[in-house]
């Protein structure tokens, strides 16, 4: 069946969840008509009839029928100063006075003018040690057994503070987006700020380090650094878009499959028009799947009342897969893991789009440090030390601290992105290639790499037994073996609205003593969609790269949301 609700259904619940929010009507500034061009966010819309000449910084994206190199020129007219044209959204980067800002408005070349928002990062043969991660908290909670599968000759993307290479993972390129508006840099892998090399240790560490206790859920992947942010896990959404733009230009040279985006900015216009996420959006149709945090703004910093309507940019965007956080209470036991309080609920502003999309473990979790970088010389008390269970007793421990604990949705991201490598290694040994030796674009668009995560996750409960609403879940707890195994049945080469299984669905996995059912559902833009009415046995053009999720569409016998009144709310 398909639940679905109406748009100003969904404003109305979170407008009432949610405190200290802005209410939409507020956020027009009132001296502009619907139909006036170019469109503004929200920030620029208040800034509109400032009399500062402090500068600021947009994204000016490119009207129909006119090139950036025009808007370029026609910004610089009058008294912008250009400092990057992103070709991958149309659009130019540009910094001028505040009290100047009206000018760009009458610019028939632009068509939206958004704020170049500051983007932060969203926190709060296998060798004898990587045989032990099974036995991980982490592993158990994902129903990971099979050593078989470690992410081999996949390629993950992190777009983030950085990586130290040797200490995370398999780093196998790394870009520098930070020191030039105009070139792109591959230098020696480095991370000033820590919260990358975090983030990928979860995706791709081998456990070396830890002696076992504690690794990546793909240890084998390969990693491909971009740092687009500082030492203080600030940047800007201009460079981001520029490794997102850089990723898909050079994804058959570098190999790319995956990346991972453990970093957000507060949601200023609709989907539709920010360039975060229509930069991610292209990404996805070029065939990268892209992983998204939803953000840390599930409740009240100082009282700590859980809210909805806490979803980040790009978290916002359609067609990623939005990850929220599971806290695990520190077992590997799955039927006593949590919603974390942090993890942000959707709805989404403006659109009213169910997010997340899944939930993973991401409270104080223990991953890969970078000696010396802000996070390691901040948090000390958070700095772990493994000791060599077969060294002598009386060996000292020279080295520094190679692990870190740290909470929140980026966490949960990466988490995913190492589950996504193992789904696309499953199925490209499946039907691709026999070994693990080349590169190959995998055979699973995006689109059904995130079904396939969605409709084999486990509800979720709270402490009282009370499953969580899908504004809070999404589609449930992820379910690293459950993906693996659908994902090995779909046989993509089968034509077009045909049968695709190569086996009965069995649509259950065993967490040690614990058999759970999948969820069996997606959340699809605004609306649920469960059973039968989800083509999963069959190649529907719902998977393919040529229909962007969340697009309008009747599925099974079920109404369009655009008349429908149930609520998926509860």
């Amino acid at each position: 069946m398909v639940a679905a609700v109406r748009r100003h259904v969904w404003l109305a619940l979170f407008a009432g969840a949610v405190v200290g929010c802005v209410s939409l009507t507020q956020l027009s500034p009132g001296t502009r008509t619907a139909a006036s061009r170019p469109h503004l966010d929200r920030v620029l819309q208040q800034q509109l009839d400032s009399d500062d000449a402090a500068s600021i910084q947009v994204i000016a994206r490119a009207a129909a029928g006119h090139e950036i190199a025009e808007v370029s020129a026609d910004a610089r007219a009058v008294g912008a100063h250009v400092v990057a044209e992103l070709p991958m959204v149309d659009a130019v980067t540009m910094r001028i006075a505040r009290r100047e800002l009206r000018r760009l408005t009458t610019l028939p070349s632009i068509a939206t003018l958004s704020v170049d928002g500051p983007v932060a990062m969203a926190a709060s043969a296998t060798n004898p040690w990587t045989s032990l991660l099974p036995g991980t908290n982490t592993y158990q909670t994902l129903g990971i057994t099979d050593l078989t599968l470690m992410g081999d000759t996949i390629g993950v993307a992190i777009i983030d503070t950085g990586i130290v290479g040797g200490t995370a993972g398999s780093v196998v390129n790394f870009f520098d987006f930070t020191k030039s508006a105009t070139t792109v840099a591959s230098v020696i892998a480095y991370d000033d700020n820590g919260h990358g090399t975090h983030v990928a240790g979860l995706i791709g560490d081998p456990g070396v380090q830890s002696y076992g206790n504690v690794g990546g859920v793909a240890p084998n992947v390969r990693l491909i650094g971009m740092k687009v942010l500082d030492a203080q896990g600030q940047g800007t959404t201009t460079n981001v878009i520029r490794a997102l733009d850089y990723a898909v230009k050079n994804r058959s040279v570098l190999g790319i499959d995956v990346i991972n985006l453990s970093l957000g900015h507060p949601i200023y216009e609709s989907a539709d028009t920010d360039p975060l996420v229509q930069a991610v959006q292209r990404t996805v149709a070029a065939g990268i799947v892209v992983v998204v945090a939803a953000g840390n703004e599930g409740a009240n910093r100082t009282t700590g009342e859980v809210g909805y309507a806490g979803i980040l940019s790009p978290g916002n965007a359609p067609s990623a897969i939005t990850v929220g956080t599971a806290d695990t209470l520190a077992t590997g036991t799955r039927t006593d893991d949590r919603v974390a309080p942090f993890s942000s609920r959707g709805p989404t502003w403006y659109d009213a789009y169910a997010k997340p999309d899944v939930i993973a473990p991401g409270r104080r979790q223990l991953s890969t440090a970078a000696p010396g970088s802000t996070l390691y010389n901040t948090y000390q008390t958070k700095l772990v030390v493994f000791l060599n269970p077969t060294a002598t007793k009386t060996s000292k421990v020279t080295a520094p601290s190679r692990y870190i604990s740290l909470s929140g949705t980026s966490m949960s991201t990466g988490v995913v992105a190492g589950v996504v490598a193992r789904v696309l290694q499953a199925h490209r040994l499946t039907y691709t290639a026999a070994t693990n030796t080349t590169w190959k674009p995998s055979k699973l668009p995006p689109n059904l790499v995130k079904a396939i995560l969605m409709y084999t996750a486990t509800l979720m409960s709270d402490e009282n037994g009370n499953v969580y609403d899908v504004l809070t879940q999404g589609a449930g707890e992820v379910n690293a073996a459950g993906a693996v195994a659908l994902a090995r049945l779909v046989n993509t080469s089968m034509p077009a609205n045909a049968p695709w299984l190569t086996a009965p669905l069995v649509p259950r996995t065993t967490f040690g003593a614990d058999t759970l059912a999948w969820s069996q559902r997606l959340v699809w833009g605004d609306r649920l969609v469960w059973g039968n009415d989800v083509p999963i046995e069959t190649n529907a053009d719902v998977w393919s790269n040529r229909l962007v999720w969340g697009s309008r569409l009747v599925w099974g016998n079920a109404q369009d949301a655009a008349s429908a009144t149930a609520s998926v709310a509860g």
